[in-house]
C-alpha cells in the first residue's frame, strides 16, 4: 500500500485501520518531517500508530532536505511482523 496524501497520512492510515490491520503487509508512506499543512499530525504519531499495529520500520529512502541539511520529507517503508 502506498500513501501520499499531502499531510493526511496519519488520518488515512487510522481511517483505514481495518484494512491496514488485516490485509496490508507493506506500507510505503511519504512522511513530512516538518509540518507543511494546517492540522497535520507530527510524523512521529504516524510511526507510533504503525508500530502499535505490529509493523516495523524497514527502510527510509528519497530524503529531501533543506539547504541547511534538515530533513524535509522522506519515504518510509513499514513491513508487518509475521
Amino acid at each position: 500500500m502506498k500513501i501520499d496524501t499531502k499531510g493526511n497520512e496519519y488520518y488515512v492510515s487510522e481511517g483505514g485501520s481495518y484494512i491496514v490491520e488485516n490485509f496490508v503487509k507493506v506500507i510505503i508512506i511519504e512522511v513530512s518531517d516538518l509540518p507543511f499543512y494546517k492540522g497535520q499530525e507530527p510524523f512521529y504519531k504516524l510511526i507510533e500508530y504503525l508500530l502499535n499495529k505490529d509493523f516495523f520500520l524497514y527502510s527510509i529512502f528519497d530524503n529531501t532536505r533543506l539547504k541547511n541539511g534538515q530533513l524535509l520529507e522522506s519515504n518510509f517503508i513499514f513491513v508487518k511482523n509475521d
